[in-house]
């Protein structure tokens, strides 16, 4: 019977140590969560107005025109020239082969009523079938 050494094939080790695989798997999953809400922040700052209403919205809408108070527009995240808005619109909508083809626009509180509605025609030239107009819910039975 043979004395085996440091590098004799009964000694060796067949498994997968995975210790270092989780913790990897780890790292990325905290990075993807501390990164996810900066990344779903909208590029333009919208307050939208208060109004009384019963209807909750149409949250299936997957397509929204942003305009702040600085005359700026963005179709859900990305910022546009008012010049090449329809184009942009009628793709987008084109490609998501919207059912219902819904588009909201949400104003800022401050911006000017002008440029909502020519979001609203802009909206309606490119397909859009129902467009409507987001506001922030007001609490009517709330006390100050």
């Amino acid at each position: 019977m043979a004395m085996g050494g440091a590098g004799s094939p009964e000694d060796e080790i067949f498994e997968i140590n995975v210790t270092p695989l989780v913790d990897v798997c780890l790292v990325l999953v905290i990075i993807m969560m501390v990164t996810a809400p900066i990344l779903s922040e909208p590029k333009l700052k919208i307050e939208l107005p208060e109004a009384v209403y019963a209807d909750k919205g149409e949250e299936k809408a997957k397509l929204n025109i942003n305009i702040d108070a600085d005359h700026h527009v963005a179709i859900n995240e990305k910022e546009y020239k008012w010049s090449n808005l329809e184009d942009e619109l009628r793709a987008r909508i084109f490609k998501a082969a919207l059912a219902d083809k819904i588009v909201i626009v949400k104003g800022d509180r401050e911006s000017i009523y002008g440029d909502i509605i020519e979001a609203m025609y802009v909206a309606r030239s490119a397909d859009a079938r129902k467009v409507t107009i987001a506001t922030k819910p007001v609490n009517v039975g709330k006390k100050k």
